[in-house]
């Protein structure tokens, strides 16, 4: 890997209409035309517990636990930032609030005040060995939230065993990046094609070594983090349904003019079956 390569890569990306029948294509070409491409991974062990929110318009408790995990590649139609169309992944977040966070533009988009809306979510507790792909910033002043500051160490850390020239090109290519995956892809639908486009490269190179990719939730103002599990990683044996809540919210103009979403009802299941794969309210 060189720099010149890494900026003629950048410049393809960027000249991609995101409206072409090919841009995703076009996309993960430039990603392969760089060729060694650098990436972070770490490997969490055993210390992940993690929310899915699954939201829907019905006041309907949920009693299937497949209708509350990632949903069947078929049901996928847009890009998101890990995921092309029809490739399932199951998302998750560190906690509640960045969990619902992650669906407040989804919920703007058509709601209005005086609407309800429901979400149940999952507390998910996962086992074993997690290699999770991580993308942070290179340069140390540009790491302010505790994410970048732990594992952009590491990258320091792998970086430093390279030549200087791999080292220049490995920083080019990480601004860049740290750039697109703090970036909202609400008005730029070219976000969504390359930061998906790079994590399919990644994986697809390192098949079947790395489960997850994980970065900081946007709407959440990077303070919280998200997770994109492989389908084929999601297993019953690794993850086990803890806990299941089911919230409704009620929508509301805010003084600013903005919508709100206030909770005025909380229902907890009374167990979980996993042998079953049933809720039990």
């Amino acid at each position: 890997m060189d720099a010149k390569r890494v900026l003629k890569a950048i410049e393809t990306l960027e000249q991609i209409d995101p409206m072409h029948e090919y841009a995703y294509e076009r996309a993960y070409l430039a990603f392969l035309s760089v060729q060694s491409l650098p990436a972070v991974v770490y490997p969490f062990q055993n210390e992940l517990v993690l929310f899915r929110t699954r939201p829907h318009d019905d006041d309907i408790l949920l009693e299937d636990i497949s209708e509350i995990i990632n949903p069947q590649p078929k049901l996928v139609r847009n890009f998101a930032r890990c995921n092309r169309p029809f490739q399932s992944k199951f998302y998750c977040s560190e906690n509640r609030p960045t969990s619902f966070m992650e669906l407040v533009n989804y919920w703007v988009s058509y709601k209005k005040p005086g609407d309800h809306l429901y979400a149940t979510i999952g507390r998910w507790q996962i086992s074993g060995n997690v290699p999770t792909l991580i993308v942070t910033s290179p340069d140390k002043e540009q790491r302010t939230s505790a994410f970048d500051q732990y594992h952009g160490s590491h990258y320091d850390e792998i970086v430093q065993q390279f030549d200087e020239p791999t080292q220049e090109a490995s920083h080019i290519f990480y601004r860049y990046l740290y750039e697109k995956f703090r970036k909202s892809a609400k008005d730029d639908p070219l976000v969504y094609i390359i930061t998906s486009a790079y994590c399919n490269t990644i994986l697809a190179l390192n098949e079947p070594g790395i489960a997850a990719v994980c970065y900081p939730s946007v709407p959440f103002g990077q303070q919280g983090i998200n997770f994109a599990f492989n389908a084929e990683f999601f297993n019953p044996a690794q993850f086990k349904l803890t806990h299941v809540l089911r919230n409704r919210f009620e929508v509301y103009r805010a003084p600013d003019g903005l919508l709100g979403f206030r909770e005025n009802e909380s229902i907890d299941a009374k167990s979980v079956d996993e042998k079953k794969r049933k809720i039990i309210w």
